[in-house]
């Protein structure tokens, strides 16, 4: 028991970032898992694009979900919406970067703001390297690093085509 104990007390210390031990209060089993879905989310579509990269691609997914009503679990395992949730193994999620983006999710998760006024309404991204053939349908917003985030343009404000537009994004 005392050695449990131990191990766990290291653990924190060892792992956890004080300033989470300090200032994290416990939070419910969804909301934990709604933490999760988003620092999956963030590393496995912009690990390569640095913080403000991972916010970016961590606030589409969030505008989506508000959008719908939805979690945002269920928004970004919703089939066509992040491409890496198509992928049959991908690599493990470091504990490391899951300690260090946590707060960052958590943010999201409660609805405040991680990005600068001018790309909050980010909706849509994807990598320069492709077009997709929705591109020209949707407002260019910012370009960062290899990634290109978008939000709705005026022809697309709808919800009927907004709709059909998310349903056919890959």
């Amino acid at each position: 028991m005392i050695l449990t104990r131990l191990k766990s007390f290291l653990l924190c210390v060892l792992i956890i970032p004080s300033s989470l031990l300090h200032k994290e209060p416990k939070v419910d089993k969804i909301k934990h898992s709604e933490i999760l879905c988003v620092i999956y989310n963030a590393y496995h579509e912009a690990r390569g694009e640095g913080l403000y990269g991972m916010k970016l691609v961590s606030t589409v997914a969030y505008n989506r979900a508000k959008q719908k009503g939805e979690s945002l679990c269920k928004t970004i395992y919703k089939p066509n919406q992040f491409s890496w949730t198509r992928a049959k193994r991908l690599p493990k999620v470091p504990d490391s970067f899951i300690y260090s983006f946590w707060q960052t999710a958590r943010d999201i998760v409660d609805g405040v703001q991680v990005v600068d006024d001018k790309h909050k309404q980010v909706f849509y991204f994807h990598a320069k390297r492709v077009k997709p053939y929705w591109h020209s349908a949707v407002q260019q917003i910012v370009v960062h690093n290899n990634h290109v985030f978008y939000g709705a343009s005026n022809e697309i404000r709808s919800n009927s085509s907004r709709h059909r537009l998310n349903n056919r994004l890959g």
